[in-house]
């Protein structure tokens, strides 16, 4: 009896030990990524330059059991009522865990002078830009191609209100805004690693002081390291808005009956039935070159893989010197499925968000060649 006493109290205590042990070692962050139960957190970006207004807002959705994250976006330009919510705090501001039914388990807010630092120190983020932008008094030219911005100039390309042309909403310039702060986003998380390899390493700890959060310096390492994962995919998503007059002024507002359905939808879409996020993307193909029906040659190839050939055009102008795939839908693992199935490289990504029913556009520029999309 005694011996196995002894032997009870000697496990025991070593399973006290390694509770302990355990305990010490793990943060709560890393225990919650290693279940399968999504968990969100709010993340916003404030004007510190205009007293601190709300640029940008979004619950962070994260889908551990898919390595998914998606960002359900507020368009901070819109109304709760009287309510104009880029002037609320961001904690009053953000009923998006009404809509998604998912709590928030954390904060992160960035200011815009310590964003332009952090970014800074990745010495900037180079993506493909299709048209022109034409803002008024701003610090830098926004032009075509593929462009390189440093924080600075990243920052007052997701804050301006200005530089979209007149379109049936009515709201042109804060529809526009809020896709561009979606695409900057999906461009920074496609480069994520790219971006903070550059980042001299006494340097890293210096950008996590930027960040305004509740999380501890464990924790928020630990949820960038998920995030830097690369079987981990973004997927955008914006709250459901309606116009409506509001005095003798048209405003936006937020459909607050219609926002909970709209993320349920996207979500179940997503993941309901899939073992992995579904296939079967749509494709717009536009040739820059001076190859005649080049785009019309290539469309059997991307046919017979399952991908829904949407529009075959010419890009202008001409000719493009390096082949792009731009990601439309919001979803960086479309890009990814089509990437690795022509051997793109990363750097030939880039995303700009528009809801045109279009998943992809494939550029064709002077260094594409159909032949090693045969041989794949």
């Amino acid at each position: 009896m005694k011996k196995f006493i002894l032997i009870f109290t000697f496990l025991a205590c070593l399973l006290t030990g390694f509770l302990f042990y355990f305990q010490k070692s793990i943060n709560s962050m890393e225990v919650i990524l290693n279940t399968e139960k999504p968990f969100g957190f709010r993340f916003s970006l404030l004007d510190d330059t205009q007293n601190n207004t709300i640029q940008f807002l979004a619950q962070v959705v994260i889908f551990p059991k898919w390595n998914r994250i998606f960002l359900y976006c507020l368009n901070t330009d819109a109304y709760y009522k009287d309510k104009p919510i880029h002037k609320m705090n961001p904690r009053l501001a953000d009923r998006l865990e009404n809509y998604t039914k998912i709590k928030n388990m954390a904060y992160i807010h960035i200011k815009r002078t310590n964003g332009t630092r952090i970014l800074n120190l990745t010495d900037g983020i180079t993506f493909f830009s299709e048209e022109p932008f034409f803002f008024s008094q701003t610090s830098f030219l926004y032009s075509r191609g593929f462009q390189h911005y440093e924080g600075e100039q990243v920052l007052e390309y997701m804050i301006l209100r200005e530089g979209h042309a007149s379109s049936s909403s009515g709201f042109p310039n804060e529809l526009g805004r809020l896709f561009r702060q979606e695409s900057m986003i999906l461009n920074l998380f496609w480069q994520r690693r790219n971006l903070v390899s550059k980042m001299p390493a006494e340097m890293k700890a210096f950008a996590g002081d930027l960040i305004d959060t509740n999380l501890s310096k464990d924790e928020l390492k630990s949820l960038f390291s998920y995030i830097f994962l690369d079987k981990v995919h973004m997927k955008v998503i914006e709250v459901p808005l309606r116009a409506q007059k509001f005095g003798k002024k048209k405003r936006l507002f937020v459909k607050e009956t219609r926002a909970t359905d709209l993320f349920q939808n996207a979500r179940d879409e997503e993941f309901v039935g899939h073992s992995k996020p579904k296939h079967g993307y749509s494709l717009q193909i536009l040739n820059g070159t001076d190859v005649q029906g080049l785009a019309h040659r290539i469309k059997f190839f991307f046919q017979n893989l399952d991908i829904r050939i949407l529009d075959v055009d010419n890009y202008e102008p001409k000719p493009l010197r390096k082949t792009v795939l731009m990601g439309r839908s919001g979803d960086t693992f479309p890009a990814r499925y089509l990437m690795e199935i022509t051997g793109m490289k990363e750097k030939q990504i880039s995303f700009f968000r528009q809801p045109l029913g279009i998943d992809l556009t494939l550029l064709l520029g002077l260094d594409f060649n159909a032949k090693k999309l045969q041989l794949r």
